[in-house]
């Protein structure tokens, strides 16, 4: 997953090598987004949102789902033929795929899949498919008061450009994949030896 590398180029490079060096990452929870529906007993609610970053910029899609497709406990008035739920861009999923794909073009209509929880138990139940009628971006602040918590990362991939490539010990690299080709052997050399 997204855990498992650190991107050392561009604005928040010196974040992500602490990522990549300790194993850990920072972050403050966002109350203005739905509750994911993977983070079982570590859910406090909200999106995680990684250090440095003070705002949020998740993304909310409003479902619609037909009546039939309510979890026992949901009351819905008499006749209504179908509800709205708002969960986060990464629980959803286009019709036939089997989860969330980075990148998708979201249009209001389109048949997708999401999972609705139970005010019952508070758990998630099987997906069900819907139709998008509405999406927007979170935009939320940090809070003031907001911690900054932490928990453990197995990231074990560290991405260069040219960019981070001078003053970078990385003594404790294990193997190197050089995906662009270095035109100066020199340059390869140095890389290689660091």
């Amino acid at each position: 997953g997204d855990d498992a590398i650190s991107q050392f180029w561009g604005r928040w490079r010196n974040s992500e090598l602490d990522k990549f060096r300790s194993g850990r990452v920072r972050y403050w929870r966002c109350a203005q987004c739905p509750t994911r529906h993977d983070d079982g007993a570590r859910a406090a609610g909200g999106r995680e949102v990684e250090f440095p970053e003070t705002r949020c910029y998740g993304r909310h899609l409003v479902v619609e789902i037909s009546a039939e497709h309510a979890p026992p406990g949901m009351h819905l008035a008499d006749g209504q033929a179908s509800f709205s739920v708002t969960v986060s861009e990464e629980d959803a999923r286009r019709v036939g795929e089997l989860g969330f794909l980075q990148g998708t073009v979201w249009t209001v209509g389109m048949p997708i899949e999401t999972r609705v929880r139970s005010p019952l138990t508070g758990g998630f139940g099987p997906w069900v498919g819907g139709r998008l009628s509405n999406f927007r971006k979170c935009g939320a602040r940090m809070p003031d008061a907001a911690p900054w918590e932490a928990r453990p990362v197995d990231c074990f991939v560290l991405l260069l450009t040219r960019d981070g490539s001078h003053g970078l010990d990385l003594s404790m690299l294990t193997h190197i994949f050089l995906a662009d080709q270095v035109w100066d052997p020199a340059v390869e050399h140095q890389l290689v030896a660091r």
